[in-house]
């Protein structure tokens, strides 16, 4: 059985890290973190309960930025991060602070966004119960008095129930029963099943971008990343005992570095194809 299991993980393309780098560890009486994304070489960190930000620059310096608003996720637009803030305000974040905040004319009273992603100055929601997802086309300061219905009216294949959400052109939705659906220009094109050692039992999180050639999935449920070609074959997958509080992670800009927010401690994984 160990023999047949260790020959199926080098088919699948694991790495076993006993001692993963730590490059910071949080203070729980300064700050607890829930999620992450990260700008150029910064590291930023938030919680939906709290009204703060920490950044990590590249030289693992922290500080703590009081926001007095709180955030639900987060997608970087050219030069700045747009944080969503339920039920319908985006916020603008450039150089340390906020710059702007946006209140979203929403399609319908009763919509409830869940996942935010942005591409070529446009931002897009998804509302996973409608399983629909609304553009605010660029720029935002006219868009957001605008919603558009981004999956076509006729489109069948609706993103119910989506979990996560990732765009490069086309958009990417993380599904239930481990499947990921893409779709392009508001039609869906196609399923991707997640056939792969070990075999998934709740992948959490989809990532990817116009400027990266992979998709990267989260699974707390074993400890692991996993990255995978846009056709859907493996790449690689890093495994941790270590990895036991997985909560979210970012990619670097060039795609060479993973780092991933893991209770108190982030890690960072050195990844070359």
């Amino acid at each position: 059985k160990q023999s047949i299991q260790e020959k199926l993980e080098a088919l699948n393309k694991m790495k076993k890290i006993d001692e993963p780098e730590v490059i910071f560890e949080f203070n729980p009486k300064e700050f607890v973190p829930e999620k992450m994304v990260i700008l150029r070489q910064n590291l930023y960190f938030f919680n939906p309960l709290s009204q703060n930000l920490l950044t990590l620059n590249e030289k693992n310096e922290s500080q703590l930025l009081p926001i007095q608003q709180s955030f639900n996720s987060a997608a970087i637009l050219g030069d700045s991060i747009l944080f969503f803030s339920k039920p319908d305000k985006i916020n603008v974040f450039k150089n340390g602070a906020i710059q702007n905040s946006f209140t979203l004319k929403l399609p319908a009273p009763d919509f409830n966004f869940s996942k935010l992603s942005a591409l070529y100055s446009n931002v897009y929601l998804l509302d996973s119960e409608k399983g629909e997802i609304i553009k605010y086309a660029s720029p935002l300061e006219k868009g957001k008095d605008s919603p558009q219905l981004w999956i076509a009216p006729a489109e069948t294949k609706k993103a119910i129930a989506g979990k996560s959400m990732a765009i490069d052109g086309s958009v990417w939705i993380l599904q239930g029963e481990n499947v990921i659906w893409r779709y392009y220009r508001g039609r869906f094109q196609a399923e991707l099943k997640l056939d792969l050692f070990p075999y998934p039992k709740n992948i959490y999180k989809i990532f990817t971008s116009a400027s990266l050639p992979y998709l990267y999935l989260l699974e707390p449920a074993q400890n692991r990343i996993i990255i995978l070609n846009k056709s859907g074959e493996v790449i690689k997958q890093f495994q941790s005992e270590k990895f036991d509080n997985l909560k979210d992670f970012s990619i670097s800009e060039n795609g060479n570095t993973i780092y991933l927010l893991n209770g108190l401690k982030v890690y960072q994984i050195s990844f070359v194809p």
